[in-house]
C-alpha cells in the first residue's frame, strides 16, 4: 500500500521531508516512477505537503534508497531489501548476508566455468583455418564420456538421460565426441564411406567431477595418449564417414603407421559456409604405431 505521511516539522531529525521527487530523481539517477514504486513497497516513507499535496522525501529516505541500491548490487530483491531495512535484527541481517555470499560464490564458480569453456572453444575455433586437413602429432587430453547415441538412436535410459542433462548444463565445457572402435576398423575403411554412428558426451578430466559426471553408471574414462591430430569439416547433415579422415589415412600410409587404439574426435563448432550450407568442424585423435611386416604383409 502506498502510505504517504502528512508533512510535519521535526527539526534535527533525518526523517524531516525536504526534497521533491524530481530533486531525488536527479540526485540519485533513479526514475521517479521507480522512486514511487519503492514507496509502495515500504523501502521509503515519503510525506505529503498539506499545502500543495506534493510528496516530499527526507534525508533518511535518500539514505534508504542508497541502501536499496547496495542490496540490489549484492543480489537482494525489493522484498528482501524491505525486510533488511525494516524488519530484521542484526543476527538476521548477517545470516541473510551469509546466504547471499554462498549464492554469489556459486555464481562466480559458474561464471568461471563458462569462461573456461568459452576460452576452450574459442582457441579451437581459431585453429581451424591453420590446421584443417593437416596432420600433427599431439597428445589427446584425458576425458570422461557417456554414451549419447548408438546406431542412429539417441539413448533414453536413466543414466544416459542424467549424463545428457549434466552435459547440457556444462556446455561448452562438455562436448559431442565420436568414437571409431579399433576392432571395427577394416582395410576397406581407408577407401569406403563407412558411417560413424557412435556418439558420446564428454568432459575433460579437470571438470569431470562437477555434478558427479564421472560417477554416473556407464561413464568411461579415456586416458591421455599421443596421437595423430587433425581438423576436418563436414557439409550438410550427413553422418560422419571414414573417408572424411582421408588426410590422416594418407599420412599414416605414407609413414608406414597403423592404428593403435580407438579413434576419438569431437565437434568444435557449426557454422554456415559461403554457399549458405551448414558446415561442421571436428577435431580427431588417431592413436598410431609403426606397422609390423610379416612375409610381405602388413599387420594392422
Amino acid at each position: 500500500m502506498d502510505e504517504v505521511n502528512v508533512l510535519q516539522n521535526a527539526d534535527g531529525d533525518m526523517s524531516q521531508p525536504i526534497y521533491s521527487i524530481g530533486v531525488v530523481s536527479k540526485m540519485l539517477d533513479i526514475h521517479p516512477q521507480t522512486i514511487r514504486y519503492f514507496g509502495t513497497q515500504g523501502i521509503i516513507s515519503p510525506c505529503r505537503d498539506e499545502k500543495n499535496g506534493e510528496r516530499k522525501y527526507s534525508i533518511y529516505d535518500i539514505y534508504k534508497l542508497m541502501l536499496r541500491k547496495q542490496y540490489r548490487n549484492i543480489g537482494f530483491s525489493v522484498k528482501d531489501s524491505e525486510d533488511l531495512l525494516n524488519m530484521y535484527q542484526l543476527d538476521e541481517v548477517i545470516q541473510k548476508f551469509e546466504l547471499e555470499q554462498k549464492k554469489l560464490e556459486k555464481q562466480m564458480q559458474e561464471l568461471e566455468l563458462r569462461q573456461k569453456g568459452l576460452i576452450s572453444i574459442l582457441t579451437r575455433s581459431k585453429s581451424i583455418k591453420s590446421q584443417i586437413n593437416k596432420v600433427f602429432y599431439a597428445e589427446r587430453p584425458a576425458f570422461w564420456q557417456h554414451a549419447h547415441m548408438r546406431g542412429k538412436k539417441l539413448l533414453m535410459d536413466e543414466n544416459s538421460l542424467k549424463a545428457r542433462q549434466i552435459a547440457m548444463k556444462l556446455m561448452p565445457l562438455s562436448f559431442y565426441s565420436f568414437c571409431i572402435n579399433r576392432d571395427e576398423i577394416k582395410d576397406e575403411m581407408w577407401e569406403k564411406n563407412i558411417p560413424i554412428y557412435d556418439w558420446n558426451l564428454g568432459l575433460e578430466d579437470e571438470f569431470s567431477e562437477i555434478m558427479g559426471y564421472n560417477e554416473i553408471d556407464g561413464s568411461e574414462h579415456i586416458p591421455k595418449m599421443m596421437c595423430l591430430y587433425s581438423i576436418f569439416s563436414v557439409e550438410g547433415t550427413m553422418f560422419l564417414q571414414g573417408s572424411m579422415l582421408d588426410s590422416i589415412w594418407k599420412f599414416m600410409k605414407n609413414n608406414d603407421f597403423s592404428i593403435n587404439g580407438n579413434i576419438y574426435g569431437r565437434l568444435i563448432l557449426s557454422s554456415t559456409n559461403k554457399l549458405n550450407n551448414a558446415e561442421r568442424f571436428f577435431e580427431v585423435w588417431v592413436p598410431f604405431k609403426k606397422r609390423a611386416h610379416f612375409a610381405g604383409r602388413y599387420s594392422y
